[in-house]
């Protein structure tokens, strides 16, 4: 009796190690196709196809990680993570020719990325880690870099704006929306200390479209805003080295 519970459980264990080990070679196989350069040779570079509906649609939403003052007077930095998603056919595939995986984590040098930036970035925005893309079998795509960014801020005012776009492509290529329809960015995994700016409320985020008078094209983007409570310790040192004298 002992021998048959034994040989069942080696049976188990031994057919739960093959599926594993078919999982893995099944995903080895499934990246290998999306990221063939036969197939797709411009895959990292090119646009992704668009269909007669009109741009491509790209979303972006925001979590605020951590805020801190910069040591000059008139500047935060900001750790957020970015997250993007859009759609490309041509890392779309059958589940069932593999294993019946649907989704798979892709190195995002090996596909094209939006170039959404903070254009009000006052030093260059770095990067914390390296991220994937994670591809569905539907052709969605999601990429959620975790960035550092310094931007000017008004302390006086107790707000300062981010904006984001697209560095390359205007509205009638891509077209930048909001992921997140609550119109704030993401507080749950925000890091408050005492040392941080305290802020008045979540910062809100706006979509508006710029035109230019040299372009016909318009230009999507978000704006993120954040509002600060009044911290006289910060205002007056702010305003003191500005040669100025605090507020009555």
């Amino acid at each position: 009796m002992q021998f048959t519970i034994l040989f069942i459980v080696l049976a188990v264990v031994n057919l739960a190690g093959a599926s594993v080990g078919n999982k893995m070679v099944s995903t080895q196989r499934l990246v290998y196709a999306l990221l063939d350069v036969s197939e797709h040779p411009e895959l990292h570079t090119t646009f992704p196809p668009r269909d007669a509906s009109g741009p491509l649609s790209v979303n972006a939403s925001f979590s605020l990680i951590h805020l801190e003052k910069e040591p000059n007077c008139c500047s935060v930095s900001a750790t957020i993570w970015l997250s993007l998603s859009w759609n490309d056919a041509r890392l779309k595939w059958s589940p069932q020719y593999y294993d019946n995986i649907t989704s798979v984590n892709l190195d995002s040098a090996a596909v094209w990325t939006p170039d959404v930036v903070p254009y009000d970035a006052s030093r260059k925005v770095e990067q914390l880690f390296p991220a994937k893309v994670v591809a569905s079998h539907t052709g969605a795509l999601t990429y959620v870099p975790a960035l550092r960014v310094t931007f000017p801020c008004d302390v006086t005012a107790l707000e300062c704006d981010v904006t984001w776009g697209s560095w390359t492509y205007n509205g009638q290529l891509l077209d930048l929306g909001a992921g997140d329809a609550s119109g704030v960015v993401n507080m749950n995994n925000y890091d408050y200390d005492f040392s941080t700016p305290r802020l008045a409320e979540a910062p809100s985020v706006t979509r508006g479209v710029k035109a230019y008078t040299c372009c016909p094209e318009p230009y999507p983007y978000l704006r993120t805003r954040f509002q600060f409570k009044a911290d006289p310790q910060w205002v007056t040192m702010t305003e003191y080295l500005h040669g100025h004298q605090p507020k009555k």
